[in-house]
């Protein structure tokens, strides 16, 4: 008891376990665990000996016993875990070299490749409905849990509110040597007991195993075949002529799309963030329609998208071919300076944007002698020196009813989550980005951005991570222009589009988000760009800069129309107030036709360090190049 007399700052879990580790050394954990409450009970009700500080610090501990105890208990079994996986590994890496020296090997590597897609899947989840224990009344996470298990979903339109947002990555490194197994036993054996070897179902299995489940470790290159039919199928979309279409069963037969939804979100879904249970309809140029979606409906809807006008810069070809067409970096530095538009050009003008984008990739892009740029360096390279300056040109100059609009660069926390979770009486919890557009009114955010790393980084699982966090932004995004003007036309705001840019690999793609019908939304690209990183490849800086504009046109066509929205707003408002009936909100038209009807709508919450398993690369939409013909 005399280490309860230490400072109460140092009573974490890890140095009281420590602790009672060094006073008990063979102890079993569950043993080791009641002696450390029952010990913290006597101080809590001690009428001596101890202060009220120290008295309350330890009925404090009692009070949250799950919550202070899951992060030791889960390390166990995260180490157990990946222990197994290693011994899995190896057993498959031996059944290959055994396959170079005999026929049979071939049927080894099938045993074992079932053997360990059971081992991942089947039994994992067994073991969670299986469990029990005498700490099963603790497993249900509490209400100010930072960790999500299973029972805490973050879907969009469920009762419950999930937990915070994470707010680092870390992806571990994959062990298949038999000493990085030996360090493991090693280190997981501060809970390495017979007990738990043989039962690893107490209190926190759900809590582990979902962990686990939800961790970068879970996708390796050993998971590839279990989840090859989620992998992004590539080709080329098929497009139906508009005369095609029965307009009657075409594409915008919205309730077929919603009988299809909830089909999906009961049968397709592989993990909960599958777009479908948003009730989101994934579309646009290059995009492979989705398994659960009827062939001729996508097409039909693929027919009445909007297209993108590929010809905008045909005026200015001599120029931009002229620049383009130097055979060196330095001719065509000198190119650039001498072909500058005049000082008094208004920000935003054609010659302004194709000026800006040539000056910054020549300059602090493109290296001498056609080396490697720096944006292969680093994200925080590739957003300073290409992807932020561009943004910056895009919408420079733009203004609207609502003040001008302006790009903000850097990890910032979008507003529109914070926002709906208040109005929604929700937990609050954060969701970063890497840039935002919004409006000088209300500081509407009209774009996100998320960057995947550094140029040419080649990570699905990441890409996919951040394509679901950027889905979840627009549904936010989207969800607080209703709450900012709840009398609007219902009209006017299904017309109301919001925009994603995401940079992964080496491409940009922009994403276009609208409600075309009450609890449907579609997710259509409209626009993708290869950045350059070679003076080689400078002849795709006519790709950017499409790409650049095209934003540009969509910003400042949505921010005129949240004109249009707040206009009807006051007017009905107004109506309202001299006696008229009031009419069904817009925030009521967003419960998703997934959504059962009894549930309340609620936002998503996505925990970085929990939530980034299972969504990885099986989110991303089959893709293929933008043709002229899509």
């Amino acid at each position: 008891m005399d280490f309860y007399k230490i400072p109460v700052d140092n009573w974490t879990c890890a140095n009281i376990v420590e602790h009672y580790k060094s006073e008990l050394p063979k102890t079993t954990r569950k043993i080791l665990f009641d002696h450390i409450k029952k010990d913290l009970q006597r101080v809590a009700l001690a009428s001596s000996g101890f202060d009220v500080t120290r008295r309350e610090k330890a009925q404090e501990i009692l009070d949250s016993w799950m919550d202070w105890t899951a992060t030791i208990k889960l390390k166990g079994k995260t180490l157990r875990h990946l222990l197994n996986r290693s011994q899995q590994k190896v057993e498959v890496l031996e059944a290959k070299q055994q396959e170079l020296a005999t026929e049979n090997a071939s049927k080894q590597m099938d045993v074992i490749q079932k053997k360990f897609v059971n081992y991942n899947i089947a039994n994992l989840r067994k073991l969670c409905s299986e469990d029990q224990g005498d700490d099963n009344e603790v497993v249900r996470p509490s209400s100010k849990r930072k960790m999500t298990s299973s029972s805490s979903s973050t879907s969009l339109f469920n009762d419950q509110g999930g937990s915070e947002s994470g707010s680092s990555f870390n992806m571990n490194e994959k062990n298949t040597s038999r000493n990085q197994d030996a360090s493991l036993r090693e280190e997981s054996g501060v809970f390495d007991d017979k007990e738990d070897g043989e039962r690893m179902q107490d209190s926190e299995t759900s809590l582990a195993y979902t962990e686990l489940e939800n961790s970068a470790d879970w996708i390796s290159d050993g998971d590839k075949d279990v989840y090859e039919p989620c992998l992004p199928k590539e080709g080329h979309t098929e497009m139906t002529q508009r005369d095609e279409i029965d307009n009657d069963l075409g594409g915008r037969n919205w309730k077929k799309w919603a009988s299809l939804l909830q089909e999906a979100s009961k049968k397709f879904s592989s993990h909960k963030h599958c777009l479908e249970n948003y009730s989101i309809i994934r579309c646009g140029a290059g995009i492979i329609p989705s398994d659960w979606m009827e062939k001729k409906m996508y097409q039909s809807l693929q027919a009445g998208l909007l297209k993108v006008d590929r010809t905008q810069f045909v005026d200015f070809k001599p120029y931009m071919s002229s620049i383009l067409g130097e055979k060196s970096l330095k001719n065509m530095q000198q190119a650039i300076c001498s072909r500058a538009p005049p000082i008094d050009e208004p920000r935003g003008s054609k010659h302004y944007v194709i000026n800006r984008v040539f000056t910054q990739f020549a300059q602090e892009v493109f290296m001498p002698d056609n080396r490697d740029s720096d944006i292969k360096l680093s994200e925080i390279c590739y957003n300073h020196l290409a992807l932020w300056p561009c943004m910056y040109t895009a919408i420079s100059g733009l203004t609207s009813n609502l003040g001008n609009l302006k790009f903000l660069p850097g990890e910032r926390y979008l507003e529109a989550i914070d926002e709906i979770r208040k109005f929604r009486h929700q937990e609050e919890s954060h969701m970063k980005v890497d840039g935002i557009v919004c409006t000088e009114f209300a500081n509407i955010e009209l774009l996100s951005m998320e960057v995947t790393g550094h140029h040419g980084l080649h990570d699905k699982s990441r890409a996919g991570w951040d394509h679901v966090k950027g889905s979840c932004a627009l549904l936010a995004m989207l969800s607080r222009i209703a709450y900012i003007f709840p009398q609007g036309s219902i009209e006017l705001f299904q017309e109301v589009r919001v925009a994603f840019v995401h940079a992964h690999e080496k491409a940009l793609h922009l994403w276009l988000f609208n409600m075309p019908s009450p609890g449907i939304f579609l997710l259509q690209r409209i626009s993708k760009a290869i950045v350059p990183s070679k003076f080689d490849e400078s002849w795709r800086l006519c790709e950017l800069i499409n790409f650049l504009w095209t934003l540009r046109i969509e910003v400042l066509n949505t921010s005129k129309i949240l004109e249009k929205l707040k206009t009807s707003h006051m007017e009905k408002a107004l109506e309202i107030e001299l006696g008229e009936s009031r009419p069904q909100y817009l925030y009521d038209l967003l419960r998703p036709v997934t959504s059962p009807s009894e549930s309340r709508i609620t936002t998503p919450t996505l925990d970085k360090k929990t939530e980034y398993a299972k969504v990885g690369e099986y989110v991303l939409p089959g893709s293929s190049p933008i043709r002229e013909e899509d």
